[in-house]
């Protein structure tokens, strides 16, 4: 019996590894930038790009994602 990927919060089962003797899950290139407006309000987005490893693409859909996300902070 081969493991699993599991998530992190929970330690359920993701992706059974019954599928696929291949362990490389995959890796994963981000970028961030960020922008200070003034001492108060702060502007980010970060961009990340997962490659999916030969274990996931033997053991199901196993496709590249992109990620993207953006995010306004405001201090007191």
């Amino acid at each position: 019996m081969q493991d699993g990927v599991y998530g992190v919060a929970a330690g359920t089962l993701i992706r059974s590894g019954q599928t696929s003797s291949a362990s490389y899950v995959g890796s994963a290139l981000s970028t961030e930038a960020a922008r200070e407006v003034d001492r108060h309000l702060t502007f980010s987005a970060a961009y990340t790009h997962f490659f999916a490893g030969s274990f996931l693409k033997e053991s199901g859909p196993g496709e590249d994602v992109n990620y993207f996300s953006a995010r306004g902070t405001y201090k007191f």
